[in-house]
């Protein structure tokens, strides 16, 4: 009995990630909490010193051709590292839709999606348990050829009542900031959305 009651603990404690201190968190990532260290590269394995490297408020985007100034169109990868805040302890669902790209998402350097077929478009859904805090993320993708597409967000499971104010935010995430008054739109997010702000 004393055998099962002590696993039972492990397993609830090993389900919900635990917070990582605000500064371990933003250990390689330079850019603010809600932010995205992104480095492009002109290879697929993303080897060798960045061609750019620069803060983004999402991560990938719809690529027809080049995806950031300097870079190739076709043979190229990008590595983003992210410091979200997650507002509250609970079930988030993570999302990840690849196209024509080799791509793969970490949490708090736990493997969450390994896409490794270019020829397989569609949407990677998983949902994790996840303490309040701010938390590693990190998104890497490389395309070889052709049209290509990454996006990822994050967004919890259960949502709040909406309120009455409105705000437009970076992408397809409500965990980022809203965007100040005539802010510097990153050409990479695709998705303004504009809702009711709704408490997380």
């Amino acid at each position: 009995m004393r055998a099962f009651v002590l696993l039972a603990v492990f397993l609830v404690v090993a389900a919900c990630a635990p917070a990582r201190n605000e500064t371990d968190a933003a250990a390689q990532n330079p850019c603010d909490v809600g932010q995205y260290w992104t480095r492009y590269y002109n290879n697929t394995d993303h080897a060798g010193t960045a061609v750019l490297a620069r803060c983004e408020y999402s991560v990938g985007g719809n690529f027809a051709g080049s995806p950031a100034p300097g870079i190739q169109a076709d043979g190229f990868s990008a590595d983003a590292i992210g410091s979200l805040r997650f507002p509250v302890t609970g079930q988030y669902r993570i999302a990840s839709m690849s196209g024509g790209v080799v791509a793969r998402v970490w949490l708090d350097g736990e493997l969450i999606f390994d896409h490794a077929d270019t020829r397989d478009w569609g949407t990677d859904l998983a949902t994790r348990t996840v303490e309040a805090g701010v938390h590693a993320v990190r998104v890497s993708y490389a395309g070889v050829s052709g049209p290509a597409v990454q996006e990822f967000s994050v967004s919890q499971v259960a949502l709040g009542p909406a309120s009455g104010n409105g705000n437009y935010f970076a992408a397809n995430s409500f965990l980022n900031q809203p965007l100040p008054p005539n802010p510097a739109v990153d050409p990479l997010s695709l998705i303004h959305i504009s809702e009711p702000t709704r408490p997380l």
